[in-house]
């Protein structure tokens, strides 16, 4: 598409608005009218000085409507000439004179140049109105907004778009300096940028700027390019910069970044469950395998313990294959209950009793490895619905990996309280133990894996625990804590009380 070309109709006034033109021509023929009534009254002497006047409707015409308005205007006034010729019986000789024939084609003639002149300079303005408002079109239909400022920062120029989103009217926006509009950031200078833009002609491109009231109506985000504004000399006069309203694509996406974490979460919970699922028949299986070999070792070995002395040296070997059977039995119980994992019967439960139960059980271990444990349980706690002896063992898991933590003594902070308005139960197990390394974190709640040194641990009690708070539709959380150790967060629905 192109602007309009010669071919389209001058436009009407471009030179003189067209009331004004009308007054003019009145005005200009009642002096042709008193011009004439002297003529007749005042003779010879001033005919050829008012012979001149016939020129000014002459140029007006040709002026305001071009080649053809002018002839026909200078048409009329050489009649009108010749007319007044023949109306004086001493002029009549002149009438056919070369002297008249030279004045009436000097008015046709005038006619014609000033016509010619008037309708190429109509021609080329009505070019420049409509390449102006061909260009201004574009401006105005280009969705993003668009700011011009001269080479000292001064606004001289915006769009309806960026109009749109400025409090402003446009005489008062032009009234500023860019950086009044738009603010310089905590890490961006707008001032410093545009001058060195001025001074180097390299253009800049600012993402993801926040920008608030008074100037502008709302928050909004946006994206700015600003780019070098020459002449045809390709001298920098100026700035352009184009203005990207991003807002809504900027909260999109930021949605769409939550959403995707939301999505790996569930994914790896997924994964974490399938593995559970998976490590509990793998481990539902070697349990019952090795149970029957590992009673009939540990049998034997304690029916020879019966029939040898302290003293004798097959005794000390008795008794380690003692401990060690021991030991796998306790791994094995460990793995027949990570596989056992029931909901079972859910009642309702205090969950500040099972934890003084709990702590009641490790009281003496406690004490022997130096650690205090301080207590901040809620008295107005929530009740919540659950298997007691499940959540006991999982307060248990708690405070025995604190314990293990703390090999030199040290604190354990356990803190209950009701959180999300009473909808739910927070219970917190805090130590100042070392801490968990952060290439672990992700790994904790898988079973067997442990931090413990071997023969410490076989890594089932986190994964026992995760299974367990999840069937009572809780959350389980563990993060380190600067400072300090190691917290764990339990947090399980609160009963709710319905009303008979």
């Amino acid at each position: 598409m192109s602007p309009r070309t010669n071919k389209t109709k001058p436009v009407p006034g471009i030179f003189y608005p067209e009331e004004q033109f009308k007054r003019m021509m009145v005005t200009l023929t009642l002096l042709v009218c008193i011009a004439l009534s002297w003529y007749l009254y005042m003779g010879y002497g001033l005919r050829d000085f008012f012979f001149y006047i016939y020129y000014l409707p002459i140029l007006a015409g040709a002026i305001y409507y071009g080649l053809k308005g002018g002839l026909i205007i200078s048409g009329t006034v050489s009649i009108l000439y010749a007319i007044v010729l023949v109306s004086f019986p001493e002029e009549r000789e002149a009438f056919l004179d070369r002297d008249f024939l030279i004045k009436v084609i000097s008015l046709n003639l005038v006619a014609f140049i000033v016509g010619k002149i008037s309708e190429t300079g109509l021609r080329y303005r009505s070019q420049l109105f409509y390449l102006k408002e061909y260009n201004e079109n574009i401006v105005e239909s280009i969705t993003e907004g668009i700011v011009t400022t001269d080479r000292w920062g001064k606004l001289t120029g915006v769009n309806k778009e960026l109009e749109a989103h400025i409090d402003l009217s446009k005489s008062e926006i032009l009234k500023k300096y860019f950086w009044e509009i738009f603010p310089p950031t905590e890490d961006f200078d707008w001032r410093a940028n545009l001058s060195h833009l001025v001074e180097t002609g390299s253009p800049t491109h600012n993402s993801n700027i926040r920008y608030r009231p008074p100037l502008v109506k709302e928050e909004v985000i946006i994206n700015i390019r600003s780019h070098p504004l020459k002449n045809r000399e390709n001298n920098i006069i100026g700035t352009v910069s184009l203005v990207e309203y991003v807002t809504k694509k900027a909260k999109l996406e930021e949605g769409l970044r939550k959403a995707y974490r939301e999505l790996r979460a569930t994914q790896e919970q997924l994964v974490q469950s399938g593995k559970m699922a998976a490590a509990g028949r793998l481990a539902g299986g070697v349990a019952h395998e090795l149970n029957n070999p590992l009673g009939g070792i540990l049998g034997f070995a304690q029916a020879a313990l019966l029939d040898t002395k302290e003293d004798d040296q097959i005794y000390k070997d008795l008794k380690a294959i003692e401990e060690a059977a021991l030991h796998c039995k306790e791994i094995v119980s460990g793995l027949l209950n990570f596989s056992r994992q029931t909901k079972g019967e859910f009642r309702e439960v205090d969950v500040n009793k099972a934890i003084e139960a709990t702590l009641a059980l490790v009281n003496h271990q406690t004490k022997l490895q130096n650690i205090e444990i301080v207590k901040d349980l809620s008295s107005r706690l929530s009740k919540v619905t659950g298997n007691f002896n499940q959540l006991q063992q999982v307060f248990l898991n708690m405070v025995t990996n604190a314990r293990d933590a703390m090999p030199e003594g040290g604190k354990l902070f356990i803190t209950t309280r009701n959180i999300a308005r009473g909808k739910k139960v927070e219970a917190t197990f805090l130590d100042t133990g070392s801490g968990i390394p952060e290439e672990h974190m992700d790994k904790l709640f898988e079973p067997f894996f442990t931090t413990k040194e071997p023969g410490q641990g076989v890594g089932l009690g986190l994964s026992v625990s995760y299974g367990i708070i999840k069937d009572h539709g809780g959350e389980i959380e563990m993060r380190n804590r600067k400072g300090a150790g190691v917290e764990f967060r339990i947090i399980l629905p609160a009963r709710q009380i319905t009303a008979r």
